[in-house]
């Protein structure tokens, strides 16, 4: 497929995705019904297997001269088809393989038909807090299974929630491209994560690195905080840290450093239960050796509350101005300036936020 002429980038690429996949070509195991979504890093497709058992699969399709233009990073790819492979949970997206023609390369993954989980809500006006809780149980069992092989997802946030079905609750974490294996006693380093959710102690260690210092790096827990923004933002559907609506977030980062939030009522957080608030406040200390972990908040008295007094209603309106939040993108090292983080590659290459269906799809 490359020739010597070509370059030694092209060859480095050729090198990972051969290595990664069988030389099997996709037609022959799967069918490509129709597109149903697209992105920066290519098409998503939905598939059927050819064996007759009809299931159906999310087929990513990525042209392998665009992925080159784009400057797509292989480590990335690399490390995130690795964590894939080695994930088996009802919470997370399954990865079922990568298949290669001469042009593309094909990553199939499981189906979320329901779409984000946002976009549902959206539709139906309002989420109850026994709902969220529901959710919110199945993200921390997804924590407590990554935590407890050492893998740090890295950006959670709603985007990253998908829904199985388009009726029910049953949740799905996708987007693993920031995801990393920490190495025993070793902290992580890298900058990464989405600016509104991400942790303290990752804004602190890209300080130190601006200031030419080492830094003490971050762990696990770093999850745990963007965990307590995601619940904060179910129950009342609203930031908890918001930036002072300049262009600047260098206050936005000051607020998250600090722990800066609170529960008005005019967002309806007197109608949340106590002991969700309590969750919330020990997921977002700013003390990461004092944060809960995942498996202590699954056992949290919250999710023991009979909760027929307590209902959060997430508004329409409210949605609009999470989304406008949520299209700052990413940040990642090498674009840290005094106040702003911004990814360029904004979504992992192998993301599977589909648009939310209507009746006429899938």
């Amino acid at each position: 497929l490359f020739d010597a002429k070509k370059s030694e980038e092209e060859h480095f690429m050729y090198a990972f995705f051969t290595a990664q996949a069988p030389t099997q070509i996709l037609d022959d195991k799967f069918d490509l019904i129709k597109q149903i979504g697209t992105g920066n890093f290519g098409e998503v497709w939905l598939g059927t297997s050819r064996d007759g058992d009809g299931k159906e699969f999310a087929i990513k399709v990525m042209n392998k001269k665009k992925q080159l233009k784009k400057n797509v990073s292989v480590e990335q790819l690399d490390r995130e088809i690795e964590i894939l492979k080695g994930l088996r949970h009802k919470n997370i997206i399954s990865f079922f393989g990568m298949y290669e023609s001469e042009e593309n390369i094909y990553v199939v993954l499981e189906l979320a038909k329901g779409g984000e989980l946002f976009d549902r809500i959206q539709e139906q006006d309002h989420l109850e807090e026994k709902d969220a809780r529901h959710v919110f149980g199945q993200i921390l069992d997804a924590l407590i299974y990554l935590h407890s092989k050492n893998i740090a997802h890295r950006d959670l946030k709603p985007e990253n929630i998908l829904l199985k079905d388009r009726k029910g609750y049953e949740v799905k974490i996708t987007d693993f491209g920031l995801s990393k294996t920490m190495a025993k006693s070793k902290n992580m380093r890298t900058l990464c994560g989405t600016p509104h959710y991400v942790a303290p102690e990752v804004i602190l260690q890209a300080s130190c690195e601006q200031r030419n210092m080492e830094g003490e790096g971050y762990g696990l827990e770093v999850d745990m905080w963007s965990a307590g923004v995601v619940l904060y933002v179910l129950l009342c559907g609203c930031m908890p840290f918001s930036d002072d609506g300049t262009s600047q977030e260098s206050y936005l980062y000051e607020t998250i450093r600090e722990g800066i939030y609170d529960f008005p009522d005019e967002l309806g957080w007197d109608e949340v239960s106590p002991e969700a608030k309590d969750l919330i406040t020990k997921l977002l200390n700013v003390n990461p050796a004092f944060r809960l972990t995942a498996l202590e908040a699954r056992n949290h008295s919250w999710f023991k509350k009979d909760m027929k007094r307590h209902s959060s209603f997430l508004k329409t309106a409210e949605f609009l101005r999470r989304k406008s939040f949520d299209m700052k993108g990413r940040w990642t090292s090498g674009s840290f300036s005094s106040s702003t983080f911004e990814d360029p590659h904004s979504h992992s290459p192998l993301a599977t936020s589909l648009p939310s269906p209507s009746p006429t799809k899938l």
